[in-house]
């Protein structure tokens, strides 16, 4: 799996002053996990981070494969918001 494209992608983004937090890599297979820690080694951001999406059979099948690699936590953390709760009553917030 090539590595480079995203290496240089990145570093075009550092020089814009922009420093992502995830990557989300798109492919015909899943990243391996050398790819992961190649890419994380030269682009500074963590192996845990970096989001293999690849081809599934189904749209419906992409955020499925997020939530199996804990996209939904990491956003959460990333945006400082407390964990999603269901069953509570959002019906009596203000318009």
């Amino acid at each position: 799996q090539k590595t480079k494209p995203t290496q240089h992608s990145v570093k075009s983004m550092m020089q814009m002053g922009l420093r992502p937090d995830f990557l989300c890599c798109r492919g015909s297979e899943p990243l391996a996990g050398s790819t992961k820690s190649k890419l994380s080694l030269f682009t500074s951001v963590p192996e845990n981070a970096i989001i293999s999406l690849h081809d599934v059979s189904n749209i419906y099948r992409v955020p499925l494969m997020m939530i199996e690699q804990n996209v939904h936590s990491m956003l959460l953390q990333r945006l400082r918001l407390g964990p999603f709760r269901k069953g509570v009553d959002y019906s009596s917030l203000p318009d």
